[in-house]
Parts: structure tokens; sequence; C-alpha cells
């Protein structure tokens, strides 16, 4: 009966620490990892937004040098329908325009290392 207890509440746990996913409102910025979402609050609706796909990564690699800045465009998800491309550098857009506000890209980083792999990259949001 004990080991049972322990692995409810163990199981409990694990659910209360991975499947909150926090809310943000107009003001705020965050930063989404590959694959993760949070709600954005609008105007009394949530939606979910998630970082869907590293769709193009052409900046300059570290520790080279580049003729040109390169762009990086990734891929947004709303509500697990619709996508949404977003993008620094180049000719891209760095916001989208969503239920009246705009949702900005601010940035894109990847962990030390890691340059390319998408499982390894983040964006930074910001909702106004």
């Amino acid at each position: 009966m004990k080991l049972f207890q322990t692995f409810v509440l163990l199981f409990s746990a694990i659910v209360l620490f991975t499947g909150c996913k926090k809310t943000y409102k107009t003001g705020d910025e965050f930063t989404l990892k590959f694959n993760k979402a949070a709600f954005i609050e609008l105007d009394g609706a949530k939606y979910e937004f998630k970082f869907a796909k590293l769709a193009e990564e052409s900046r300059c690699p570290p520790d080279m040098q580049c003729v040109t800045e390169g762009q990086v465009v990734v891929k947004l998800q709303v509500n697990k329908v619709s996508t949404y491309s977003v993008g620094l550098g180049g000719n891209v857009t760095p916001f989208l325009e969503f239920a009246d506000h705009t949702i900005q890209l601010l940035e894109v980083t990847y962990d030390r290392g890691k340059y390319g792999k998408e499982k390894h990259y983040s964006v930074k949001l910001k909702v106004d």
C-alpha cells in the first residue's frame, strides 16, 4: 500500500509540474522552447501559442565570418490549427497581427554548440 501511495504522489507531482502552461497578457515578454506552448490571454479569450518549427536558419554560424547577415524563420502554431511564420533578418516579418494585437518575435536563440539543431532553440516573444 505504501508503494502505491508513493507512486500516486510521484505521478501527481510530475503531472502538476509538466502539464501546466503559463498564461501571458498584453505587455508580457516570454520565452518558449522548441515544441513547447503557452497561453496568451487577449481581451478575455485564451489562445495557445506553440513554437512548432524552425523553418529556416541562415544566420552566420558561430565562429564564422559571413558576407551577409542571413535570417531565421520560425513557425508559431495557434490553437493547434493555424500556423504563422515570423522571423528576424532579411525580408521576413518579425511580428504577426492576431486578434487585434501584435505578437512580436524579439529573438531566436539556441543552446551553446547546438546551432541549426531545432530541438535546442528558443524564441522570445512579446504581446502588445
